[in-house]
């Protein structure tokens, strides 16, 4: 516990970038478990049932879910 306080001390003047990076991460494992998700309405409603419209909205959705990893993978590795 000792090892655990003095670890605390050296931190404490980086919790703003701690809590970032955290947040982060966080956004970055909810962009990777939205993909699948846009896979299955992709499938469900666009082969299905050949809705061009939905098509383009999910490609629009994909780049900007790639896009938005992207940024949090870079604020998570900063």
């Amino acid at each position: 516990m000792k090892n655990y306080k003095r670890l605390l001390q050296y931190m404490r003047p980086y919790v703003k970038q701690l809590i970032l990076a955290i947040f982060c991460i966080i956004m970055a494992a909810a962009a990777n478990l939205y993909l699948p998700w846009i896979i299955k309405d992709m499938i469900d409603k666009v082969l299905a049932e050949k809705d061009m419209v939905m098509l383009n909205i999910i490609c629009v959705g994909i780049i900007v879910v790639f896009l938005l990893r992207g940024i949090f993978f870079y604020g998570q590795s900063y």
